[in-house]
């Protein structure tokens, strides 16, 4: 794990300073792929069918609420994946 993220309690410098931010663009993209996903999962709810075997629906939660925190004005505590 320590190739992905700094060690806990390591100097966590280095690891800021290798940083390359994405282009908003990237985001944007990520952000609607991840949305439509989202609509996606609740539909196949909605109709009574399994979701795909590939779909993390944890993972996919997690992203969905990082993205709606991005996009908006709440605290962190205080996003909604409702939208």
């Amino acid at each position: 794990m320590d190739d992905i993220i700094p060690a806990l309690s390591s100097d966590i410098a280095p690891f800021i300073a290798s940083v390359n931010l994405r282009p908003p663009g990237v985001l944007l993209a990520e952000d609607d792929r991840t949305y439509d996903l989202w609509c996606q999962l609740f539909a196949t709810r909605r109709r009574g069918q399994p979701l795909p075997g590939d779909l993390n629906e944890a993972v996919l939660f997690e992203r969905r609420y990082a993205f709606e925190w991005l996009d908006g004005t709440e605290k962190w505590d205080e996003v909604t994946c409702d939208a």
